[in-house]
C-alpha cells in the first residue's frame, strides 16, 4: 500500500472519521474522483485485491469471524448507501436528506429567516429503536464537515460536532463535562457561559446531538417549568440556539413519537422542528448488510431474512443479529467440512444457515 500523504488522509478521513490535521485541506480541494479510486484500494494490512469471499483452500473460519465483527462494527465506516443513491426511493434516503437541508440552513446566511421550513436550529429527530436515526445524522453532519472544508459555505471555515448520550447523563455537571470533553475546550470552568464562549469563535459552527434525550426527562412535574437542573440545562442550550449572537444548532435524537415525555420537551423547547423516521423496507436492510460484508451470503436468503425483519419491526439490529447468528451457523458447519472449502461451495451462507 503505497501512496501520496495527501490521498493516504482523505483515505482514513472517509473511511474512519479522522479529524486531524484540518488544514491539509488547504494543500488540495477534496476531488470526488480521489475519492472513488480510493474505494478501490485494499484496506491497509490486506492485500491490494479486495474480494467479497474468502479465497478457496484458505482458513474460512478466521475470514467468518472477520465478516462477524465488520457486520457490528464496520471497519471503513457507515457507507450508508442507502442515502446516496440516486436510483433509490427508500423513505430513509428521504428523511437524510430533510436533516441534511437542516444543517444547510443552518449555515446559510439567511437562516434565520428560513430554516427550510423550521423555525429555529432545533431539530428533534424521533422513531423506533434500530432505524438509522443517529447514524444519519453523523453522517450528515460528517458529509457537512466535507463540504466546509472544501469551502462551500462562505464564510464558515470550521464546521465541528459532538454526540452525547442522555441515557449516560445523570446531572448537569456531568453532561456539561461530557459536552467539553466532545468538542475539546480548554477552559478553567466548565459552565454553560464558557460553553456559550467557545460558541463566539469567528467562522466557526457548532452542532451539538443529543442522542437519547427522552432519557433527560422527567413526566412527574409540572409540564410548564423544567425546575430539574438537567432540564433547565437543555431548556438553555434551546435559548443558546435560538440567539442568533451564537453560531450552534441542536440536535436531539429519541426513541418515542407520542408519549408524555413529549409535552415535557415541548415545554423545554426541545421539539421545535420534527423529522420522524420510518423503519427500514427490505431493500434497505438488504444494501446495511452488503454495506458491511459484501456479497458473502446467498442473495435469496438475504432477502428471505430482510423480508422477515422488515415485516416485522424494520429494525436494523434486528437484521444484523439475525445475520450474525447465520455467520454462527456457518461456523459451526464447518466443524464437518474443516477449515478449507472448494470454489464451488460458495456463498459460505445459504438459506440453511439463517
Amino acid at each position: 500500500f503505497v501512496t501520496d500523504e495527501l490521498t493516504l488522509q482523505l483515505f482514513v478521513k472517509s473511511k474512519f472519521g479522522w479529524n486531524g490535521d484540518a488544514d491539509f485541506y488547504e494543500k488540495e480541494k477534496i476531488q470526488g474522483q480521489i475519492l472513488d479510486e480510493l474505494e478501490g484500494i485494499a484496506q491497509i494490512g490486506h492485500s491490494e485485491n479486495i474480494s467479497d469471499k474468502p479465497d478457496s483452500g484458505k482458513n474460512v473460519r478466521s475470514e467468518l469471524l472477520s465478516y462477524k465483527r465488520d457486520l457490528r462494527s464496520p471497519r471503513h465506516g457507515e457507507k450508508l448507501s442507502i442515502a446516496t443513491d440516486d436510483t433509490s426511493s427508500s423513505k430513509f434516503k428521504l428523511q437524510v436528506e430533510q436533516v441534511k437541508d437542516f444543517l444547510k440552513d443552518s449555515l446559510s446566511p439567511e437562516a434565520a429567516l428560513y430554516y427550510n421550513g423550521y423555525s429555529t436550529p432545533i431539530l428533534y429527530v424521533c422513531g423506533s429503536s434500530g432505524i438509522g436515526k443517529t447514524s444519519a445524522v453523523r453522517w450528515c453532519c460528517e458529509e457537512i464537515e466535507m463540504s466546509v472544508k472544501a469551502r462551500c459555505f462562505g464564510e464558515v471555515n470550521v464546521f465541528s460536532h459532538a454526540l452525547i448520550s442522555g441515557s449516560n447523563s445523570s446531572s448537569r455537571e456531568g453532561i456539561l463535562q461530557n459536552i467539553f470533553q466532545q468538542f475539546n475546550i480548554s477552559s478553567d470552568q466548565i459552565s454553560i457561559s464558557s460553553f456559550c464562549s467557545f460558541l463566539k469563535r469567528k467562522d466557526a459552527f457548532t452542532v451539538l446531538i443529543v442522542d437519547d434525550v427522552d432519557a433527560m426527562v422527567q413526566t412527574t412535574k409540572d409540564i410548564f417549568a423544567p425546575h430539574d437542573r438537567v432540564e433547565q440545562l437543555l431548556a438553555e442550550l434551546c435559548n443558546i440556539a435560538r440567539d442568533s449572537e451564537y453560531s450552534f444548532a441542536l440536535i436531539s435524537i429519541s426513541n418515542i413519537v407520542e408519549s408524555c415525555k413529549i409535552k415535557r420537551l415541548k415545554s423545554i423547547g426541545i421539539h421545535d422542528g420534527k423529522i420522524s423516521f420510518s423503519p427500514y423496507n427490505c431493500d434497505d436492510l438488504v444494501t446495511i448488510v452488503k454495506d458491511r460484508i459484501g456479497e458473502v451470503i446467498d442473495e435469496k436468503a438475504l432477502q428471505f431474512a430482510a423480508k422477515r425483519v422488515a415485516n416485522s419491526s424494520g429494525n436494523a439490529c434486528e437484521m444484523i443479529e439475525l445475520v450474525s447468528s447465520a455467520i454462527d451457523n456457518c461456523i459451526v458447519s464447518l466443524d464437518t467440512k474443516g477449515d478449507t472449502i472448494a470454489e464451488n461451495e460458495y456463498p459460505l451462507i445459504t438459506s440453511h444457515h439463517m
